[in-house]
């Protein structure tokens, strides 16, 4: 082809094929062709219909049959007909293998970063500001972390299989998972943030047998690879993504502790809890879309549940044979009023139902003997003088956001272990300060946002300022 057949207004033919600095004769292996040449004449490229997804720095292509084919790493591939004007979306990106043959060395891989990295190696240590990796005495990459804003995508981090630790926790930009994940057979430990929206992650993380940890952020993830199963030390699971099922496989771990607060599916695999049961300590999941609890009711050696809802109005009976529990959570806009009399409390030690609609305080609870924590912020209390019934050594007392409009003086009966006491956004008018600098433990008492004036202010500061170990808010 030369610049006479092969029409590109408005662009010199040396820019147009840069291939091999041939400036009149176009050459003959394969060019590039810059992306805002879009008025080619036929046989070139000429302009069609938009195509599904917007993209950048992608590639276009011409096939055999005159379709047109459009691939870039982020989003799926689209092939245009030019006999019909329809753009179809035709699977999933291609991900193009890293080389990792190039490089000699884990030192050959740093040095090729596009950035700047610490090395720590016994004498230099990592900073919390950038890029560090940390070398062994054999100068072999054992940890590469990244815990402030991302630098570029540089895949060639996977290159580096001699770690047993890879943290990159940014916030931008996404980075993809390449295959060659599945090298890093060393690797105990895993903390990808922002995977790029587009990239799964890949069977080849199944080749990570000593994989202990991993925990993942993608946005628009939603299945994991069942080769996940083959991770068979992997006790800590935690991903941020809308997962729409988990696979059967996780349920053949030894699990402790199992994270998918953004889970959007409306199930679990049949007995996948009861597997997981000998095990599991920890569950957080979004049960939204939940149809049924059954599943959940094997879960007897479970010992804290964190539960994400919307618009939930009560607490699931089959919670009830969550004997083991010590820490339940629901989180969420819930229509929550009441935990029903069956509702384990003899190892509970942390209650956390805010946002809900309590109007009284959840006895059944208080007389747990192990109640630390009690949070009922943002519900509908009033009166809260049962709470000198709590038979535990409460610590953290949270009421903040109600309607209450008087704390009782009995409340000193917290004294031997209260440490701090929210009541900020409710409707108090003062409040028992004589009592409250008898509580010796008592280290924060948050009291704004009531309707306290000024000069009861400064009366409470003056009573306040016999316990020097009492911060107020006021």
């Amino acid at each position: 082809m030369n610049n006479t057949s092969y029409c590109t207004p408005r662009i010199q033919c040396s820019i147009s094929e840069p291939c091999d600095n041939i400036i009149h004769i176009c050459s003959s292996q394969i060019v590039c062709l810059p992306l805002i040449a879009i008025n080619f004449c036929r046989r070139g490229w000429f302009n069609n219909g938009r195509m599904n997804n917007a993209r950048w720095l992608h590639t276009a292509s011409v096939l055999s049959n005159g379709n047109d084919l459009v691939i870039d790493i982020d989003t799926n591939p689209e092939l245009y007909d030019p006999s019909t004007g329809i753009w179809t979306l035709i699977g999933k990106p291609l991900i193009s293998s890293l080389n990792c043959t190039q490089y000699s060395s884990d030192l050959d891989v740093l040095h090729s970063l596009p950035f700047n990295i610490t090395i720590a190696n016994g004498t230099t240590k990592c900073t919390p500001r950038g890029p560090c990796a940390t070398i062994n005495s054999h100068q072999q990459v054992t940890s590469f972390d990244v815990w402030n804003r991302g630098p570029q995508e540089a895949l060639q981090v996977y290159c580096l299989t001699h770690l047993s630790q890879l943290r990159l926790q940014f916030h931008e930009p996404q980075w993809h998972i390449p295959t060659e994940i599945g090298d890093l057979t060393d690797v105990m430990a895993l903390y990808l943030e922002n995977i790029a929206d587009g990239s799964d992650i890949p069977e080849t993380i199944g080749k990570l047998t000593n994989l202990e940890w991993l925990s993942a952020t993608a946005w628009k993830l939603t299945v994991l690879p069942d080769s996940l199963g083959n991770c068979k030390k992997l006790r800590f699971l935690s991903i941020a993504a809308p997962l729409k099922q988990l696979p059967i496989s996780l349920s053949l771990l030894p699990l402790a502790n199992l994270w998918v607060t953004y889970f959007a599916g409306s199930s679990v695999p049949q007995d996948f809890f009861h597997s997981l049961n000998p095990t599991l300590k920890t569950l957080r999941i979004n049960i939204s879309k939940f149809e049924s609890f059954d599943s959940f009711s094997t879960l007897t050696n479970l010992e804290v549940l964190e539960v994400v809802s919307t618009g939930l109005m009560e607490v699931p009976v089959e919670f009830n044979a969550l004997t083991s529990i010590k820490g339940f959570h629901v989180a969420g806009k819930n229509n929550l009023s009441r935990l029903s009399e069956d509702f384990p409390i003899e190892n509970l030690e942390r209650l956390l139902l805010e946002n809900n609609c309590f109007t009284k305080l959840p006895v059944q609870a208080l007389l747990s003997r192990n109640l630390e924590a009690l949070e009922l912020s943002g519900n509908r209390l009033v009166d809260i003088s049962e709470i000198v019934l709590a038979k535990g050594p409460l610590q953290d007392v949270r009421f903040s956001n109600n309607k209450i409009e008087t704390l009782p003086e009995t409340i000193n009966k917290l004294g031997d272990s209260s440490q701090s006491l929210y009541m900020n956004g409710n409707r108090l008018r003062t409040v028992p300060a004589e009592e409250l600098v008898k509580m010796k433990k008592l280290r924060l008492l948050d009291i704004s946002n009531n309707q306290i004036s000024d000069n009861e202010k400064a009366r409470l500061r003056t009573i306040f300022a016999a316990n020097p170990s009492l911060h107020v808010q006021f």
